[in-house]
């Protein structure tokens, strides 16, 4: 998982979950990773990349990291 800027410990509880979904879809044969970052009003997001080419957004802003996972897991394309 990338973190854009320097907004890393905004998504401390959110790395370690989304690290393991990255590697749970690479094991699976697809090439997809996460990137998190901050918009210029400080909402969190997360940025789905498919084959390292931008993809889906999906705002995080006040979900609890099980709520943002389903969220991305549904943000998903296969």
């Amino acid at each position: 998982m990338i973190v854009i800027g320097d907004s890393k410990n905004l998504f401390e509880e959110y790395y370690k979950p989304l690290k393991t979904l990255e590697e749970a879809f690479q094991l699976a044969g697809k090439r997809i990773e996460f990137g998190a970052g901050l918009t210029s009003n400080e909402m969190r997001y997360i940025y789905i990349y498919y084959n390292g080419k931008p993809g889906n957004t999906v705002f995080i802003e006040g979900d609890n990291p099980a709520q943002a996972i389903k969220d991305i897991v549904r943000a998903v394309r296969l």
